[in-house]
């Protein structure tokens, strides 16, 4: 396990369509701090291994395994101390990812199954967002949220979702940030 740095990494956490990656654009936009998206990773990883499986589902239960590592891998890439994570799925690769940085926050978006269904996908998925909530929740997504010392609620406006990231949760993360 490679030595903690000094820095903070603000995990951006939720179930698919919650507006995790809204969220990290507009802190990340706000505070001059870069993204890192560990399912774009993954789905990237997945594209180079043709030992995984065609499925998309059955290709990330597998490569969740590995995921601890290749978030270590892509988060050490990054230059600057400060870096927004989405994409956490799991308690390992949160605690793997925190033993990197003297400092985290973690802001989880929450929404309903209905206003999530409304909103369009970033990339093409086969199976339904209930299944994908089922499947994220056996990964442990729900000791994530848990985990989260900045909630927000995504069930209106984008506008209004925008708003309240810039308004409250921006300013809140720059206190946390290690300068």
């Amino acid at each position: 396990m490679p030595t903690c740095s000094l820095g903070t990494f603000v995990f951006v956490v939720g179930h698919d369509r919650a507006g995790k990656s809204t969220a990290a654009r507009i802190i990340g936009e706000e505070l001059d701090l870069p993204v890192v998206d560990l399912g774009d990773a993954l789905r990237e990883l997945q594209r180079h291994r043709p030992d995984l499986p065609a499925d998309p589902s059955q290709a990330l239960e597998i490569l969740l395994g590995e995921r601890p590592m290749l978030a270590i891998d892509i988060v050490e890439r990054t230059s600057q101390p400060n870096v927004i994570i989405t994409g956490v799925r799991d308690p390992k690769t949160l605690a793997d990812l925190t033993e990197l940085r003297t400092g985290r926050v973690v802001i989880a978006i929450a929404a309903t199954l209905a206003a999530r269904s409304d909103r369009p996908e970033r990339q093409e998925i086969r199976e339904s967002l209930a299944e994908r909530d089922k499947r994220h929740r056996a990964w442990g997504l729900d000791a994530v949220l848990a985990a989260a010392e900045i909630s927000i609620e995504n069930d209106g406006s984008l506008g209004d979702f925008e708003n309240i990231v810039r308004r409250d949760v921006a300013p809140s993360v720059e206190k946390r940030l290690t300068r």
